[in-house]
């Protein structure tokens, strides 16, 4: 009975399979999960040599399939390296690969990547997946009909997320929905710096909305204006009579790691030039500013010249 164990081992270590993980596994609505699906090829199948299955010629010829669940919501990611062409639902897509060159050891492995919103809480189903690749038969039937090609499909266990909600206890009075830290970037407008715009970039956040910005007396705010990918922009201009100081921004956010909410202060660098505000009146000249008390000294002397000149003209002549 001991002997079987070795080789009912290598049995199951020589089985493909197809497995899902996700990250973070207990989401919180607002945050994005990674999923991952990984198909293993034990290298004996590696080694004799996958099949087509299907019309087109690939140098992977593995198809993927994905039903059910939020697979309608999915955002697939490239692959970061050793891309091949695989099949998933019908269309070609980019997978990473590895493992199915000569001289490789262990299991190959095919892994496709996705992104998935969480954009209400509760139970969460996560799409059915399922593998399949042909596998060319070692040697033929006996019977004269040659090798074949084998089959070999392999399903995914069913998983679910269940999203939790955002707590009600500590959460903000004005907080928008925003999970993970916003981060912000000043950009000043050139040549003439009266006018600026605020670009920030909320991580983890699509589920929320950015707050208003009440810069403070004689500024006014533009946005913030949605340019996608969970970067907003806001304009800052300045009016008449404007603060000494423009009051920043101040975004409430929930930490997912700590299970609590924060505040981030947004405000101008130290080192970026604010938006000046306009000059009340057209710029003077310098030369014309120094020399007009002397045309206005000149000015009244001419004045004062042509009235004595004009008493005089009045005056009775004298015996």
């Amino acid at each position: 009975m001991l002997a079987l164990v070795p080789l009912l081992l290598c049995l199951v270590q020589e089985a493909p399979e197809l497995r899902l993980e996700a990250s973070p596994a207990r989401p919180f609505v607002g945050q994005q999960v990674r999923l991952e699906w990984t198909l293993s090829i034990p290298r004996s199948h590696a080694q004799r040599g996958l099949g087509q299955l299907f019309q087109r010629a690939l140098a992977v010829p593995v198809e993927l399939r994905l039903a059910g669940g939020c697979v309608e919501r999915l955002e697939w990611l490239s692959a970061e390296a050793g891309a091949d062409p695989v099949v998933l639902n019908g269309e070609l897509v980019l997978a990473e690969t590895s493992g199915l060159g000569a001289g490789s050891e262990g299991p190959a492995f095919v892994r496709l990547r996705a992104i998935l919103p969480c954009d209400r809480s509760g139970p969460l189903e996560l799409p059915v997946a399922t593998a399949r690749y042909g596998l060319e038969a070692a040697a033929g039937l006996g019977l004269g009909l040659g090798p074949r090609l084998e089959e070999v499909l392999v399903r995914a266990a069913p998983a679910s997320l269940a999203v939790r909600a955002l707590p009600e206890e500590g959460r903000p009075i004005g907080f928008t929905g925003s999970v993970g830290r916003p981060a912000a970037e000043w950009e000043s407008t050139p040549p003439f710096r009266l006018s600026g715009s605020w670009v920030l970039r909320a991580m983890d956040a699509r589920g929320g909305d950015p707050p208003r910005w009440e810069p403070g007396p004689g500024w006014s705010v533009s946005g913030p204006a949605a340019l996608g990918g969970g970067l907003f922009q806001y304009g800052l201009a300045v009016g008449t009579a404007p603060s000494a100081t423009v009051q920043p921004l101040r975004w409430s956010w929930f930490d997912p790691e700590s299970e609590a909410y924060r505040e981030e202060v947004l405000a101008p660098p130290s080192g970026a030039q604010a938006p000046q505000p306009p000059t009340s009146g057209p710029p003077q000249d310098p030369a014309l500013a120094r020399g007009l008390p002397a045309l206005l000294l000149a000015w009244g002397l001419a004045v004062v010249s042509y009235w004595l000149w004009g008493a005089r003209a009045v005056l009775p002549d004298q015996p």
